[in-house]
């Protein structure tokens, strides 16, 4: 069975941030999780979808580490960053006329269901896995679904999880339940590394203390 799998960026990276307390993960392992956990046989690619700042927004430092993020997604193997520039937005208050400048994500939603469709029509996949819970997506799962394949859901501890996505999803992975096998290998590469620095510095202090008592 043939797996594809589509993140809305937004949506993933905030249940991340906020179930797991930001752990490092092993984006490549992580795809080869969900194949796992669906009964799949091979990963058909990986759609990363995100809107992202322009002009004078983008020199923000919330921006950079964003676009250093992406960054790092697009080395990954199969995996496909998808950025749509965010739409300035005014709000102003009915009562003092105050007015409220900020940006939101724009044409992100209807991309990855237009994705998703046209793949399933195409023969592309066997079955897709959307990481969100954003009820703007439900249209597109059940398109999928009509179109016989099989689209799941996943999200961290169901964060985000609207109900009529979920109505039309044909099950959910708890991405937290797999954290110890697609985090494992950066946790574990961090924990060498800082045992590595303390080795360092321990022979450091060492030499130091020879150099003194010579």
């Amino acid at each position: 069975m043939r797996v594809a799998l589509f993140i809305d960026g937004q949506n993933f990276y905030t249940g991340w941030k906020e179930r797991t307390g930001g752990r490092h993960i092993d984006f490549n392992l992580l795809a080869a999780w969900l194949v796992q956990q669906v009964g799949g046989a091979s990963l058909q690619g990986v759609d990363y979808y995100t809107g992202v700042e322009r002009g004078e927004r983008a020199d923000h430092e919330g921006q950079q580490k964003l676009s250093g993020y992406l960054d790092m997604l697009d080395h990954q193997t199969g995996w496909f960053v998808h950025r749509f520039p965010r739409a300035a937005r005014v709000d102003v208050c009915q009562a003092c006329g105050n007015e409220a400048n900020y940006t939101t994500e724009k044409a992100v939603d209807t991309s990855i269901v237009a994705d998703m469709v046209l793949g399933a029509a195409a023969d592309r996949y066997d079955i897709a896995v959307l990481l969100s819970g954003d009820a703007d997506l439900a249209p597109g799962v059940a398109a999928v679904r009509a179109l016989g394949r099989q689209c799941w859901l996943a999200t961290f501890e169901g964060y985000g999880m609207a109900g009529a996505l979920r109505r039309e999803g044909w099950a959910h992975v708890d991405l937290k339940s797999g954290l110890d096998a697609f985090c494992f290998a950066a946790e574990a590469g961090a924990r060498a590394a800082e045992a590595t620095n303390d080795e360092v510095q321990r022979m450091e202090f060492l030499d130091n203390l020879r150099r003194a008592e010579r």
